[in-house]
């Protein structure tokens, strides 16, 4: 036996059941320093394959037994023999054999008789290839390795055919399990954040013509959890091949994100209860004050202070303070927020309109932007007041706590922020003076408006558990036959303290506070149960005009409510005149059509009331059915006077008789008024010189005989002759 080569320590094992091949192969391969062992089968090759784990095993195909494609099968599952190079010796010469080594694994094979001496150098170039390998899959097992701990994948996109390849990590942070041919770059963009693909895709183009690609994006992996990743690449033209392939890398940053979006939290937002912090709230205060600036709106700045904080801090304990510090700032989350600021609308920018920050200590701030009213900070801090002072329970200890509050406006107290944190200030210490568990406005008026109109709504709550409410008729007249009575419903207030209100001192807090359609609702039911009880007993009541707001109508119910309480009352429809202003015409053409078509197919009777007061509806009328048109008072308070103001009336009759509408004139104070109206055409007309507001009674009294006109009219200049002219009604 020859001795080895110095250094060479590769180990061979033979297998072969021909003693002669085997000897052959040992006098050939130790003659290059290798060292040899022999096995005669299957059996003992395997045997010795995991004794001695040779470097090559160099086996014969046909041998007694089991041949060599099963043991080569065997060998591949056996440890260690995953990478072994095997090559098998054959003298089967047929293309189905050497498929067949493939298949079973052989790194190569070598046909016989073999040839002594190019066997000892087929052998050393196998192993050498396989050192390589070996290196190779060592080499992308550990930047396999470092990739995973890195988070960053390779990828490369073939700028042609749009095939996209990538490593292990790619395909791992994208969530998908690997792609050994990979995939369309289409697929690769299915899972990139919809709001992020077009960036992406331009920047890949940008990238095929030569420029560089970088940039952060967000993915959406198959598993719905969504990760942001920096996408780099860099296109590399193969000159002589004509092709261009963009190569690149891809690093899940998901964590890095989070943390930098956690420290410009923490560097904006108070550590304790996470509100904004001074900086912040002073920064949104400033943005608010410009965009009210721009956009002519109201602002309100709230500043809260805990009373006697500092007793329950020092008695209990700093611990104790926080936690108490921190469930003040969620109630007053959950107030100012929550659903209570509905009246409050959302900021162009998409930012909440109620901001609540803490200033420090046991300081607190609110900003409410876009409010149409002072009260309407008065009723966030109520809301303030009575969460802070409820029960608090910390630590298995109940406590109880109450809060100071200053409001101050932008515009009408200040108009730089500065000055209006001051006044929200001194506003609070001014409550902390009046006892507590108080707010103040800076602005004493302010002060006692808001207060006068939060007892307005407060009042028109009770006003409607109270029955308060009721129905005024103003009669209205035909001009043309003098015959008939109608009556528009007006509605009043029987205040407890006030006296007799009519809706322009309280509508606007009724709309306001939600109670508006409420109102109407009893409205027409009440109009609809007193013209059942006069039509039992009268004969020439025409119809009743209600007035319906823009809250009422335009509910999607209206016209089966409608329909529902004439089935009720079992009032005639054609006894109810529904009159909707130009504002609630407008509010939607398209709806109002469709309704008011249904309301005139049951027969009751639609006005479009006070024409002409600035919506511009002329194209519209052809399409609005409507019955009749009621000019506004305020052409008819100039009619003998004003030439333009009698071509106006004049130009309003002449168009809605052109229409084939019936022309009411309201406002009417004078006989002169009367009589232009009357002999110019006008349909219609009621007002203070016809007669004022009446009580039910009062119309009963007037409907139990035959209404006519001129009558009316004489006994009414006789009753009037002596009166002052202020308390004819007359401007």
């Amino acid at each position: 036996m020859k001795t080895p080569a110095q250094g060479n320590t590769s180990r061979i094992l033979v297998v072969d059941d021909d003693a002669t091949v085997r000897f052959l192969a040992r006098e050939a391969l130790e003659g290059h320093g290798y060292v040899v062992e022999e096995a005669p089968g299957a059996d003992e090759a395997i045997t010795a394959f995991r004794e001695s784990h040779p470097s090559m095993v160099l086996m014969d195909v046909l041998m007694p037994g089991r041949d060599g494609f099963s043991a080569c099968s065997e060998l591949r599952m056996a440890s260690g023999g995953e990478t072994v190079p095997i090559i098998l010796m054959t003298g089967l010469e047929d293309v189905d054999s050497i498929n067949k080594a493939y298949e079973v694994g052989a790194t190569d094979f070598i046909s016989k008789p073999f040839n002594a001496v190019l066997l000892a150098h087929r052998v050393r170039y196998i192993l050498r290839a396989s050192a390589w390998l070996q290196r190779l899959s060592r080499s992308e097992s550990v930047l396999a390795h470092a990739q995973r701990l890195a988070s960053i994948g390779n990828w490369e996109l073939d700028v042609t055919s749009n095939q996209m390849q990538g490593s292990t990590e790619f395909f791992r942070i994208l969530g998908l399990g690997p792609q050994p041919v990979g995939f369309q770059r289409e697929v690769f963009l299915e899972l990139v954040h919809p709001d992020d693909r077009d960036t992406v895709i331009r920047a890949i183009a940008a990238s095929g013509e030569g420029l560089p690609l970088t940039l952060d994006h967000r993915i959406c992996r198959v598993d719905g959890e969504e990760r942001c990743v920096h996408f780099q690449g860099q296109l590399d033209v193969d000159v002589l091949r004509r092709e261009g392939r963009i190569f690149g890398t891809i690093q899940d940053i998901t964590d890095r994100k989070t943390a930098e979006k956690r420290i410009q939290f923490l560097a904006c937002h108070d550590s304790l209860t996470l509100l904004p912090n001074v900086a912040l709230f002073r920064d949104r205060l400033a943005q608010a004050i410009r965009t009210a600036q721009r956009h002519k709106e109201f602002l309100a700045v709230m500043f809260l202070d805990l009373d006697r904080f500092k007793r329950i801090n020092d008695s209990l304990g700093h611990a104790f303070g926080d936690a108490l510090l921190k469930e003040v700032a969620t109630r007053l989350n959950s107030v100012v927020r929550g659903a209570d600021t509905a009246r409050l609308p959302m900021q162009d920018d998409g930012a909440e309109s109620a901001q609540v920050g803490r200033l420090g200590g046991d300081e607190f701030a609110v900003l409410l932007t876009r409010i149409k009213y002072a009260e309407d900070a008065a009723k966030v801090a109520e809301r303030i007041l009575k969460a802070v002072a409820q029960p608090i329970k910390i630590h298995g200890r109940e406590v109880f706590t109450t809060a100071s509050i200053g409001i101050s406006l932008y515009p009408s107290d200040c108009q730089d922020m500065e000055a209006l944190l001051k006044s929200a200030d001194t506003a609070m210490y001014e409550a902390k003076a009046s006892g507590k568990n108080n707010y103040r406005y800076y602005s004493k008026a302010t002060n006692k408006l808001a207060l006068e109109r939060l007892a307005m709504e407060s009042s028109l709550h009770k006003a409607i558990e109270r029955r308060e409410f009721l129905l005024y008729y103003q009669p209205r007249v035909n001009l043309v036959t003098g015959k008939g009575l109608g009556l528009e419903a007006l509605l009043r207030w029987r205040h407890p303290e006030l006296g007799l209100l009519e809706p322009a001192t309280f509508a606007q807090a009724a709309q306001d506070s939600g109670l508006l359609r409420r109102i109407d609702t009893w409205g027409l039911q009440e109009a609809c149960s007193q013209i059942r009880a006069w039509e039992s007993g009268v004969a020439n009541l025409t119809s009743v005009g209600i007035n319906l707001s823009n809250q009422f109508f335009h509910q999607e119910s209206f016209v089966s409510l409608v329909a529902s309480m004439l089935g009720q009352t079992q009032v005639s429809p054609d006894k109810i005149e529904l009159e909707l202003t130009e504002a609630v015409v407008m509010n939607d053409i398209a709806e109002c059509v469709t309704k008011v078509r249904s309301l005139m197919d049951m027969g009751v009777i639609c006005t479009m009331d006070d024409f002409g007061t600035g919506y511009s509806s002329f194209g519209h009328l052809r399409d609005l059915p409507f019955s009749k048109l009621k000019i506004d008072g305020s052409f008819i308070r100039d009619l003998t006077t004003c030439p333009r103001a009698q071509a106006i009336v004049k130009s309003f009759i002449a168009l809605a008789h052109g229409l084939d509408l019936r022309v009411v004139a309201e406002g009417v104070e004078t006989s002169q008024q009367l009589k232009y109206l009357k002999s110019h055409g006008c349909d219609e007309a009621q007002g203070y010189w016809i007669s004022r507001p009446l009580s039910a009674a009062s119309v009963a009294e007037l409907l139990k005989k035959p209404f006519d006109l001129d009558e009316h009219l004489k006994h009414r200049e006789a009753s009037v002759e002596a009166l002052d002219p202020v308390e004819m009604g007359v401007s």
